[in-house]
């Protein structure tokens, strides 16, 4: 699948929100 970089960062700063 074809992943923007937005949908990347969104992620990432979604990862590190749950992580704490």
């Amino acid at each position: 699948t074809h992943h923007t970089l937005k949908q990347i960062a969104g992620n990432a700063k979604a990862a590190i929100h749950l992580e704490g």
